[in-house]
C-alpha cells in the first residue's frame, strides 16, 4: 500500500512540475530605434514585440534610441513603436488633468503604434539585433 501511495504522489508531482501552459522559447532582443535616421532623443518611447500566440514583450527606448527587450518569443513577431507621455504618470490632485506633452515624439505617425498596422516585423532567435528606422514627416 505504501508503494502505491508513493507512486500516486510521484505521478501527481511530476504532472504538477511539467505544467499545463504552453511552452515558449524566449530570447532577449536589442537594437536601436531611430526616426528618419536620427535617435529619438526623448523619454517616453517604447517598443513592443507581439508573437502570433499573442504573448508580448515591451521595452523602454532610451533617448539614444537603444533598447533591450527581454523575454521575446522565438519566431516571427510583429512590432509596434509608440510614445507615452511620462508627465501623465506623475501624481496630481484629484480632478487635475494630465499635462499635455511638449515632446515631438507625441507626433510619431500613428500606424507605428499598433503591431497590426506598423508593417514592422522581425524573426526572433538567439542573439537577435533589431534596428528600426521609422519614417515620416519632420516631428515638431
Amino acid at each position: 500500500m505504501m508503494k502505491f501511495t508513493f507512486s500516486i504522489a510521484l505521478t501527481i508531482g511530476i504532472a504538477f512540475l511539467s505544467g499545463c501552459g504552453p511552452k515558449y522559447v524566449l530570447h532577449d532582443v536589442k537594437g536601436t530605434v531611430t526616426y528618419n535616421g536620427k535617435p529619438l532623443n526623448d523619454e517616453g518611447c517604447s517598443i513592443t514585440f507581439l508573437s502570433p500566440t499573442g504573448k508580448d514583450a515591451t521595452a523602454k527606448v532610451a533617448p539614444t534610441g537603444e533598447y533591450l527587450a527581454k523575454g521575446v518569443v522565438e519566431g516571427p513577431n510583429t512590432v509596434a513603436v509608440y510614445y507615452s507621455n511620462p508627465e501623465a504618470a506623475k501624481p496630481r490632485s484629484p480632478g487635475e488633468k494630465a499635462p499635455k506633452s511638449t515632446s515631438p515624439l507625441r507626433n510619431l505617425p500613428m500606424h507605428y503604434a499598433d503591431p497590426k498596422t506598423s508593417k514592422l516585423t522581425v524573426e526572433v532567435a538567439a542573439g537577435t539585433v533589431y534596428d528600426v528606422d521609422l519614417k515620416g514627416p519632420t516631428l515638431k
